[in-house]
């Protein structure tokens, strides 16, 4: 536990996040309570369930509702759009160009068995953040855009009540701003990846260029083949013939593309690899005592993020709702806010009201490169 009375901060080192420790003012609480009850009266044909939450996630404001789109939205470049000008700077400006399809995904395990892209930006949309002045010397925080999909007039009440939010975040924002550079440990180090002796040298000999791989899993009964059996069976067959090795590199391709195209397969290899080749863990660096470079004077009261004077947040406001008929909410599935178009370098969150529920839990897994 970091910081001063007024402003206390919890470091999880196991998963590189900060608890911002704080004591809110009651009215602030009970103010936003109050503030979020007209996006909440909406009729039930005009509200914003999330999508797959099966009618218990409300979204009240939430960025995705009304994105930028590439290609579509325009962008002012020539003027600051604030609050109050919002509305009336609505349609002039330059088509945003989208990105270009070579930028939008990223290639892991590059060369391996399981080489697979995954989409790391989009060129279709984007969430829009607020801009947000913040006094280096004060710590004050002023909204000084529109908050998208928060009416800058109807909902002008909102908008202080939400700074005031922001402002308790930022101490522990701060630090996870600056942990990579300043507070970040190396505890492990390894250069490659090694396992235990392969415990299935039958499955894992066979000469097709791959090894150890989850695709050595033997099918199960009732499960397709992995590839054309009578194709390989033909090319073995040539080969025996023409004296000549056959095509193992073939055989191996076509069992990558299996397990990149058929989830419910790859998943059972992926389980069958887990528990049959098991990796070889590096121990902890014994000469790295030190885990812990953060101290309490660290925890900042101003001047956040080298004194910058503006930063942006994107809002975004929810309830869950549970009936007599759908009493139990099962939570969200693991994932990461936004792609690299939001840049989004740390999040806060907070409860405001609750009632007639059981205890609930909020947990978190840090991020890995599994390549490095």
């Amino acid at each position: 536990m970091l910081g001063s009375r007024s402003t206390r901060v919890m470091i999880v080192i196991t998963v590189n996040f900060a608890i911002n420790i704080v004591v809110l003012i009651f009215g602030l609480n009970l103010a936003l309570q109050e503030g979020v009850k007209p996006l909440e009266a909406f009729p039930p044909e005009l509200k914003d369930w999330d999508p797959n939450s099966k009618e218990q996630v409300l979204d009240l404001v939430h960025p995705s509702l009304w994105p930028l789109i590439y290609g579509r939205f325009r962008v002012l470049n020539d003027r600051v759009i604030e609050i109050d000008n919002a509305l009336a700077s609505c349609g002039p400006g330059v088509v945003l160009r989208a990105p270009g399809s070579e930028q939008t995904t990223h290639i892991i395990r590059e060369g391996g068995f399981c080489e697979d892209e995954v989409v790391v930006l989009s060129n279709k949309f984007q969430w829009l953040p607020c801009d947000v002045d913040l006094d280096p010397e004060t710590s004050k925080a002023k909204i000084a855009s529109y908050i998208n999909n928060l009416h800058p007039q109807g909902h002008t009440h909102l908008y202080p009540i939400i700074e005031k939010f922001i402002e308790k975040s930022l101490p522990a924002w701060d630090i996870i701003y600056d942990w990579e550079d300043t507070f970040s440990v190396q505890r492990l180090t390894t250069t490659e990846t090694e396992y235990d002796e392969c415990p299935c040298p039958v499955l894992c000999d066979i000469k097709d260029g791959h090894g150890c791989t989850p695709g050595r899993r033997p099918i199960g009964e009732g499960e397709e083949p992995r590839y054309d059996v009578d194709s390989w069976e033909e090319m073995l067959a040539d080969g025996e013939e023409d004296d000549c090795e056959p095509d193992y590199y073939e055989l191996g391709a076509e069992k990558a593309e299996d397990y990149k195209t058929n989830p419910e397969r790859r998943n059972l290899d992926d389980a069958w690899f887990a528990s049959t080749h098991s990796a070889k863990l590096p121990d902890a660096d014994p000469s790295a005592k030190d885990h812990m470079r953060i101290q309490s004077s660290d925890v900042k009261a101003n001047g956040f993020f080298n004194s910058s004077s503006q930063i942006q947040v994107i809002v975004k406001l929810a309830n869950i709702h549970l009936t007599p008929e759908k009493p139990v909410y099962n939570g969200g599935s693991w994932h990461t806010e936004g792609l690299l178009n939001e840049h989004i370098v740390s999040t806060a969150l907070y409860y405001y009201d609750s009632e007639n529920i059981t205890d609930c839990t909020l947990n978190f897994r840090t991020c890995a490169d599994k390549e490095d």
